[in-house]
């Protein structure tokens, strides 16, 4: 056979092996659209609906419609959005079958959608566009109504694709007469109360029902899930703690904030002292002490001061060692079980009195210390060096959980309180205590410190399958903290190291090509 038969016949089965495998390929691709077959690979399987959706799905008594409207045509990183909200709208309808419809209507051909929205008070994305060399504003809709029966909810814009799912089936969950846990925000002694907490309340309102409480005064409601005590300023009385305690013997969760100083931030950064006698009875009745101090850590998170600069005032960034960058979680709980992370802003250190039921859940790093005070200097413009140099490093408790038997400490009850009594729900008294005063206030309360928050609510008040949902996707991924050494050794790596065997590599080509060009 010539040598140009044979070059034809490997041209040939080349192309024909080409073209079978854009064929293939192209195949999966429309086989998998049809299907609506997907692999989901990511670390905490975002992209697949979790065990709480898919028992909420299966509890609908009727069926419910969820529409989405999508206006086509929008730039990234909303472009991608429509599909992502199409395979997760088909999720819920291949999971719930004929109880959970939807469809995907584009506003900008459709009058009558343009209506609803309208009528919605739905707003409309703005988002810049490049085209041809100019720039323009586009507006669109990226929003989602949910109808069940004669209710309707609605999503109004959605941002992104992390917490989607918890978005859809908290709104499920509300629409379908599931109801919102009740949650008393204490008022008394000085503490945070209901109309302190705004942020809180405007950023929860959805999937909780928020009451104020004063347990000083009144008897605590007996049809609250859960209980927040937000800062004590002063030692309680007695029939606070009698009800306190037959609140949370009932089987209902109870969130303790206490520490040493509450932040007062009106005009600048500092914090007032908290009386020892406001936190003297969790050690009695919870099996917790809150220590002396504050805790500063060189694990910690960034804040923007003012800093003198000549004849101006510039604003920087600066690392602040109260704001705490707590990583020491306890992994096995569900409260903290996805958190990577959290910040704490003005710690005090805890001690387990009675170990019974009570274990760690967050814990400050190995490069923590306790400033003693009152008066506690928390300045942030004094330099990190300064503030650790000859300090005693250690690491400190930060949040103490608690699940199991409960225990009375006032056995009878306060001269008026015998006949208040409380519906028991069960044997297992569930409670948390955060060694900071200050976390719920509206300046401090970030989106981890948020999370945090909500997932010990729901774990307080019997939630526990939407914490999961809710974590999912989210709270910080800090990076660890590296000694001189390590951080000096691994500049070694990149800058030197990883050059120069990159160097030896190439000369070694060059002298293996070198040789057989010569022979």
């Amino acid at each position: 056979m010539a040598v140009s038969d044979r070059r034809r016949i490997i041209r040939r089965k080349a192309w024909l092996a080409l073209l079978l495998t854009v064929a293939f390929c192209v195949a999966s691709i429309l086989a998998a659209s049809w299907s609506h077959v997907r692999w989901d690979w990511t670390e905490e399987r975002l992209y697949t609906l979790s065990d709480s959706t898919r028992s909420v799905l299966n509890q609908l008594d009727a069926p419910i419609r969820i529409t989405a409207y999508i206006t086509s045509g929008l730039p990234q990183p909303y472009g991608l959005m429509r599909r992502f909200i199409e395979d997760m709208l088909q999720a819920y309808h291949e999971e719930g079958g004929d109880k959970v419809a939807f469809s995907v209507i584009d506003p900008s051909n459709d009058p009558e959608a343009m209506t609803t929205l309208t009528a919605l008070n739905v707003p409309k994305v703005r988002v810049q566009l490049v085209e041809n060399d100019q720039a323009r504003v586009k507006q669109g809709y990226l929003a989602i109504v949910l109808e069940y029966l004669d209710k309707r909810e609605v999503l109004p814009v959605i941002g992104s694709e992390t917490g989607l799912e918890y978005l859809l089936t908290s709104k499920i969950r509300k629409i379908t007469g599931k109801g919102r846990p009740r949650i008393g925000i204490v008022d008394a002694y000085g503490s945070d109360g209901y109309d302190r907490l705004r942020r809180l309340r405007q950023l929860a309102g959805e999937d909780y029902d928020f009451v104020s409480v004063d347990p000083s005064a009144k008897p605590i409601p007996s049809d609250l899930d859960a209980l927040i005590v937000a800062g004590l300023e002063q030692e309680p009385g007695e029939p606070f703690r009698y009800r306190l305690q037959q609140f949370r013997l009932s089987g209902r969760g109870l969130l303790v904030l206490a520490g040493n100083a509450k932040a007062a931030l009106a005009d600048e950064i500092s914090v007032r002292p908290v009386q020892a006698k406001a936190n003297e009875w969790l050690k009695a009745d919870l099996g917790v002490a809150v220590e002396p101090g504050l805790v500063l850590d060189r694990q910690s998170g960034r804040i923007l001061v003012n800093q003198p600069r000549g004849m101006f005032m510039l604003q920087a960034a600066v690392d602040y060692p109260f704001l705490l960058r707590v990583t020491d979680v306890d992994d096995a709980h569900p409260v903290t079980r996805h958190l990577k992370g959290v910040q704490i802003p003005f710690a005090s250190p805890l001690a387990i009195v009675r170990e019974q039921g009570s274990r760690p859940l967050l814990s400050s790093s190995a490069y923590s210390a306790i400033q003693q005070g009152p008066p506690f200097d928390v300045d942030p413009l004094k330099p990190m060096r300064e503030r650790f140099d000859g300090a005693h490093l250690q690491r400190s408790l930060i949040a103490v959980v608690h699940e199991g038997a409960g225990r009375k400490v006032i056995e009878r009850a306060p001269k008026g309180l015998e006949k208040e009594g409380m519906d028991k729900r069960g044997d297992t008294v569930r409670w948390v205590v955060i060694g900071t005063p200050s976390m719920l206030e509206d300046e401090l309360l970030d989106e981890n410190g948020l999370m945090f928050v909500l997932n010990t609510l729901d774990w307080l008040s019997g939630q526990e399958d939407m914490i999961d949902l809710r974590s999912r996707g989210g709270g910080q991924r800090p990076l660890p903290v590296l000694e001189d050494i390590e951080r000096n050794l691994w500049k070694t790596v990149w800058m030197l190291v990883l050059p120069g065997a990159v160097i030896a590599a190439g000369l070694w080509r060059w002298r293996v090509l070198r040789r057989r060009r010569r022979a």
